[in-house]
């Protein structure tokens, strides 16, 4: 640029600095920031965003909340993006405390608490298993008139489905139906594994035919049908008795280019010799 005749300023550093960092490149990214400050141009929050994120996407916390910390020291006022890629970074490492002070931290200095923010928080209890805190935060945003959407109900489809609760688990699909969040393949494979697995309250045709008018209902709305909705659909005919529904399965799951996992065919193999076909 500079060969040009042409300055660089604030907007072109930021813009390279954010392309770098979508990158990963984050050596690059940072000797421009350094660049910066000696050529006058002043770091502002779009600058700290961008390295924050990308430094929190490497899982190097350490530095990226350097460089948060430096936002006070130079007078740059945090906003919720800020926020959001530190607390997406403490989710993703499963430090929830830290997440959750820097969450409380955000309506202290009134910064705006987004969809992308809680969202962050519920993935990371559920991961954890801390349903009842995700909760919490889930019927939060309802007050605080913060739209849920995919993620959100996802997240908690699929914990409700690990813990085994297949009542609250279809009260949550049926709230993103009526409410018109549109649903992803993770959410089927969460409510697919979660039918085959919860044979003992009901009965087992029923949850085969509930399994598998949900994996029709995918093919039939153009989602995408990955390995982790393949086995568990599988997996699920293979554990109620229909290892002939689960080989067919199988096949159509080689034909549409998807490579299973190691042990699945083995899986099917063990359930023939049990059902004796």
């Amino acid at each position: 640029m500079e060969k040009w005749g042409a300055r660089r300023n604030v907007v072109t550093y930021n813009a390279l600095i954010d392309g770098y960092c979508k990158k990963e490149r984050l050596k690059e990214a940072m000797q421009l920031f350094e660049e910066m400050e000696k050529r006058g141009a002043r770091h502002n929050v779009v600058t700290y965003n961008a390295l924050i994120d990308g430094y929190c996407k490497k899982g190097n916390l350490e530095e990226a909340n350097w460089l948060f910390e430096e936002t006070e020291k130079r007078e740059v006022r945090r906003d919720t993006i800020t926020y959001n890629a530190l607390i997406n970074g403490y989710c993703k490492i499963e430090n929830l405390e830290e997440a959750k002070l820097l969450f409380e931290e955000m309506e202290k200095r009134g910064v705006r608490r987004d969809t992308v923010t809680y969202n962050a928080l519920i993935n990371g209890y559920c991961k954890k298993g801390h349903l009842e805190e995700a909760k919490w935060l889930f019927e939060e945003m309802e007050k605080r008139r913060v739209r849920r959407d995919t993620v959100t109900y996802t997240a908690l489809i699929d914990s409700c489905c690990k813990n085994g609760n297949l009542e609250e688990t279809l009260r949550l699909f049926e709230e993103m139906e009526k409410r018109q969040v549109s649903t992803n393949t993770v959410t089927y494979t969460a409510l697919i594994d979660g039918y085959c697995k919860k044979g003992k309250m009901m009965e087992a045709h029923k949850l085969r035919a509930e399994a598998l008018k949900l994996f029709s209902e995918m093919k039939q709305t153009g989602l995408i049908l990955n390995v982790s909705t393949y086995t568990a659909i599988i997996l699920g005919m293979s554990k109620q008795g229909r290892p002939d529904e689960a080989l067919r399965l199988y096949d159509e799951m080689i034909e549409a280019g998807i490579t299973p996992i190691e042990w699945l065919y083995s899986s099917i193999v063990g359930s023939l010799n049990t059902s004796g076909s």
